[in-house]
């Protein structure tokens, strides 16, 4: 339950950074057409480091997740296919 709450929380992270990111993008439409299996798609969209952290906290602020799970989310947004920023 915990490990899919959390996963929840990052692919709704990953849905609003796309959606705010220039380009605009839909990342649910980025997974299932097979862009965000091809290595550096992110690299063709961009968001400020700033906006993607303010999405991040507001995730899990809105989810009840505690500190430590927090960076655990964080961790993976960041390293993981988020928008350069």
């Amino acid at each position: 339950m915990r490990e899919e709450k959390l996963k929840d929380a990052i692919f709704e992270i990953y849905r609003r950074a796309y959606k705010e990111a220039d380009p605009p993008a839909d990342f649910d439409e980025i997974m299932k057409s097979g862009e965000g299996q091809r290595e550096g798609f992110f690299m063709n969209y961009y968001l400020p480091i700033e906006r993607l952290t303010e999405i991040i906290n507001e995730v899990c602020k809105e989810r009840n997740i505690k500190t430590w799970n927090k960076d655990m989310v964080k961790t993976n947004v960041l390293l993981g296919g988020s928008p350069r920023g």
